[in-house]
Formats: C-alpha cells, structure tokens, sequence
C-alpha cells in the first residue's frame, strides 16, 4: 500500500520494513532541463555513488541512507534507510544544510560545516559561496542540492548526493539545447556529444588520478626550480 495512494503510480512512495522506496521517474518535472525522465534515470545511479563515496570516508559524525537501487522489470526502485523523525515533520523544517527549492532557499548549520569542511578536503571539493533569495551569502561544502537534516537520533545525515562529483562537460548538450560554438578542430572530433540527459559526471577515479596527476607535475616543477637556484648559488660562488 502506497502512503500516498491520491498520487499517480508513478509518484508513488512506499515504506516496508523501516525501508523507504520510490521510483525513479521524474514526477513533478525537476529535471525537465536536464532530459525528463532519463535524468531522473540516472540521478539514482549519481546518488548511489555519492552515498558510497561520503560512506567510505568514515568520518566521524556524519551519516548516509542505507541505499540500493533494483532494476526491476522496466522500473527503477530505489530503497532507503529512514531518518528517525522524517515523517513526522515537513521537509521545510527539517533541513538544516543545503536547499529543497534549488538554490533559491539555501541553509546552514554549524555542525554540517564543521563535518562537510573535512570531508570536502577528502573529496577534493572546493567550498563556493552561494546567494540566495534573501540576499544572503551562504558558505557550502557540498552542491546545492545535498541537504543535511539532523534526525531523532540526533545524528547529523546528509542526502541528495547525485552532484557530488564534477559534470562532464563533454555530455553537456541534447537535442533541445543551443549548441555551443567550438572550434573546427573540437568539431571534427564530433563535439558536442549528444546525449539524452545532462547529469553525467566523472567518475570519482578520474577525479583522484587527476589530482594526483596535477599534484606529480607540481612536484616536479618545484624540484626543477629548486635545482635551478641551487646551479645558480654554486655558480656564484665559483665566480667568487
């Protein structure tokens, strides 16, 4: 039995076994700009990955959903863990980090600072100052749309994970877009890629091998600049 029976099948949820499920459609046109129901497809899979990327840290104090997503039949379930309380309040009152209106009401809360400002360093992500409706400018650790929301338990959860990694800008047009100007070169290459939704990010290991690899030539460079002033000090002191 659905817990919101008035609804369409398509957006319906349902809770059994302290499991919450829902499905992977696009029911009230969030992600109509971004492909419609094939974004709504592939969000579930970027969520997935945030919650096990913020899961593997281990960090102390933060928690995730228990998450796993079936393929079932042409549906797309998602099921998850429940904060204790969540149903009990509206989701205004809830969420104390982040936004549920997409950016234009954007919160924050000390505790969620102090937690995502570490796991950010781990992730390699950059902490940005937004603006919103208000006017006022808010410091985030993660996208706008993770939101974090302190449960019964007192424990601090963060959801909403599927921008946790960087897009990929080759995938960043479909049909209905503009098409960007590029280049003759880019073009003979065949971009921009088209693709049927905008959500596609890089993988979290293309994310780690490029700051490694950024971190390597940074070394190098450094180790070849102070080779040079030591030539340069040996050389003087010859002359002298």
């Amino acid at each position: 039995m659905a817990i919101n029976p008035g609804e369409t099948r398509k957006q319906q949820m349902f809770i059994w076994n302290n499991m919450f499920f829902s499905l992977g459609f696009d029911v009230k046109d969030h992600y109509k700009h971004f492909g419609g129901e094939f974004a709504a497809y592939a969000a579930t899979s970027s969520d997935l990955c945030g919650v096990r990327a913020y899961s593997m840290l281990d960090q102390a104090g933060l928690y995730t959903l228990g998450t796993a997503i079936v393929d079932y039949r042409g549906y797309r379930v998602t099921a998850q863990t429940i904060i204790p309380g969540i149903l009990e309040k509206e989701q205004e009152q809830l969420v104390v980090y982040g936004s549920i209106d997409f950016g234009k009401t954007v919160v924050t809360d000390k505790r969620y600072e102090e937690l995502l400002s570490k796991t950010a360093k781990q992730l390699k992500i950059k902490p940005h100052k937004v603006v919103n409706q208000s006017g006022d400018t808010i410091c985030l650790y993660s996208s706008v749309d993770c939101k974090g929301i302190v449960g019964n338990d007192n424990r601090t959860y963060i959801l909403d994970l599927l921008r946790t990694f960087p897009p990929d800008l080759n995938y960043l047009c479909n049909g209905d877009d503009i098409q960007p100007q590029l280049s003759p070169e880019l073009i003979k290459f065949g971009y921009p890629y088209q693709h049927r939704h905008m959500l596609a990010t890089l993988r979290q290991e293309l994310v780690e091998a490029f700051f490694d690899h950024r971190y390597e030539t940074f070394l190098r460079l450094a180790a070849q600049e102070i080779q040079k002033v030591k030539s340069s000090v040996k050389i003087d002191g010859d002359d002298q």
